[in-house]
């Protein structure tokens, strides 16, 4: 199974947001795509998005940012299911944020417990996906007088123990949308290695750069965008680099040369041609910038940690 995690720049417009995702959802051949928290911004966003959708083999979890279900209820952070052509509202919201406000609220807790078989589950090819929102991996504490070891927060209520221990045994696969990258990263890496404990997988992706009222711009690296992790322990990631900037529509032809669908988008530094439209001799010849492939990034890890 191909899982395609996709993250966003905190400061893209909405209306650019929508359009990022009608085209990667349209040209994805991932069989699921998990999208960083906020996908897009209400209901408006995804009437439009049903009208595009062309891909009837990928699924994808997205998140809305504002929800009026009606004058009487208002939600955030609503998810979306699309599958077979189709998105299915989920009836689910994020319950809570942060630590603090589950510290001493077992209620909040037990609610997500209880939602979790149900509304934050989808099973594909018969692996079980469960979904957390955000912040509700603080459901896992950590022990700082033993080395920030993780723990279920309630596990000393046998009730809630018992219904976090069915969420694991019916749970393959964690899924984590994230809005923007949480503190205490050492104390989250653990927190995620104990969610994929026992040969379950744990996959998060947020989004980056710098929003209104930060003052530090979050870089697009592999190890502060997105997170994998199996049978308790991270997964290791490889990130090429390569100077030029994004096109904003599919721009170019098909090519045997083709080695991703960024092929249409990707323009590099010094052209304002996206590969896909440039001829094989501006391929071949053209101005070389810092690039670094992921390849050359694998080889060098290879290299320092197989030294026999």
């Amino acid at each position: 199974m191909i899982i395609q995690l996709v993250a966003f720049n905190v400061s893209s417009t909405w209306k650019k947001r929508l359009e990022m995702t009608t085209e990667i959802f349209n040209n994805s051949n991932a069989d699921l795509i998990l999208f960083s928290g906020h996908t897009l911004l209400n209901l408006k966003y995804v009437r439009a998005l049903k009208k595009s959708i062309t891909n009837n083999h990928t699924r994808a979890i997205l998140e809305i940012k504002d929800y009026e279900r009606n004058s009487f209820m208002e939600l955030s952070n609503s998810l979306f299911y699309i599958h077979d052509g189709i998105i299915e509202d989920m009836f689910s919201s994020q319950i809570f944020a942060s630590s603090k406000e589950i510290k001493n609220d077992s209620m909040l807790a037990e609610r997500l417990l209880k939602e979790m078989p149900e509304r934050r589950k989808i099973i594909i090819d018969g692996i079980r996906f469960s979904i957390l929102q955000c912040g509700e991996i603080n459901i896992i504490a950590n022990r700082q007088k033993d080395q920030n070891k993780p723990y279920f927060r309630f596990e000393d209520e046998p009730n809630m123990a018992s219904m976090f221990d069915e969420v694991e045994k019916t749970t393959d696969v964690f899924l984590n949308p994230i809005h923007t990258p949480m503190g205490n990263i050492n104390k989250m890496r653990k927190k995620k290695a104990l969610l994929s404990k026992d040969g379950r997988y744990y996959f998060s992706t947020n989004n980056f750069g710098k929003s209104n009222g930060q003052k530090k711009v979050t870089p697009i690296t592999s190890t502060n965008i997105h997170y994998a992790y199996y049978d308790g322990k991270e997964l290791q990631q490889f990130m090429g680099s390569h100077e030029g900037v994004l096109a904003e529509k599919i721009l170019g032809k098909d090519s045997s040369e083709k080695w991703s669908d960024l092929w249409y988008i990707y323009k590099p530094a010094g052209y304002d041609k996206t590969l896909a439209e440039m001829t094989e001799s501006e391929r071949n010849n053209r101005k070389k910038y810092k690039s670094v492939s992921s390849m050359e990034v694998f080889a060098k890890w290879y290299k320092e940690n197989n030294k026999e």
